[in-house]
């Protein structure tokens, strides 16, 4: 389950240099490969701190061209990055989110508070977190990747995606061999992905 999530980070990342704010094959791709991380708490953590930078990225997005429903994205930022404080346990990690999260103004109090606090400080507040989650748990890096990589990517995505249905729908297969694969799955996804990310620099 953890090679799902991390592809799915690295389709996330791009989808969000946003030029406009719709739902991607990266969603489908998400439900698809993520759909069961409530039966491993430690990968479901980082889907709610992944969801938190997305999130923030929609907020951003929003702001920055004064979109009506900017605030929907603020609530849904707020909400996924309090479901990811809730569920996190190593005290370090809790201590930094929770003094990161008194900095956070209320949205319904006074939403132009909120609004001007984004704008003025939301980029600062969102590089720390991107730090945080980096240092504490090796995601949220920032991957630009261009049209030939992305295209690279999606055909990397439809083979483990293909991969992952298969073994969801083979019953007999041991629950060793599968972690076996899964792991696999994992050293090849991270060795493909920096390939792709350092392909033509």
């Amino acid at each position: 389950m953890q090679v799902a999530f991390y592809l799915v980070c690295v389709e996330r990342s791009t989808y969000h240099s946003h030029r406009t704010l719709v739902y991607t094959s990266g969603y489908n791709l998400e439900y698809a490969l993520v759909g069961n991380i409530a039966f491993d708490s430690d990968v479901a953590l980082d889907e709610f701190l992944y969801s938190t930078i997305a999130c923030f990225n929609d907020v951003d997005f929003a702001f920055e061209r004064n979109l009506k429903d900017a605030f929907d994205y603020a609530h849904a930022f707020a909400i996924a990055f309090n479901e990811a404080v809730e569920l996190v346990i190593a005290p370090k990690l809790k201590h930094v989110l929770e003094k990161l999260k008194t900095q956070l103004p209320e949205i319904d109090s006074n939403p132009e508070r909120f609004r001007e606090w984004w704008q003025t400080k939301g980029k600062v507040w969102g590089k720390q977190l991107r730090y945080l989650l980096i240092k504490y748990r090796n995601i949220g890096y920032d991957w630009e990747f261009n049209e030939q990589q992305k295209e690279l990517l999606e055909k990397y995505y439809d083979v483990n995606k293909l991969l992952v249905d298969c073994l969801n729908s083979a019953a007999d297969v041991s629950p060793i061999v599968r972690q076996k694969i899964e792991d696999t799955l994992l050293l090849l996804a991270i060795a493909d992905i920096e390939k792709v990310h350092n392909y033509h620099d």
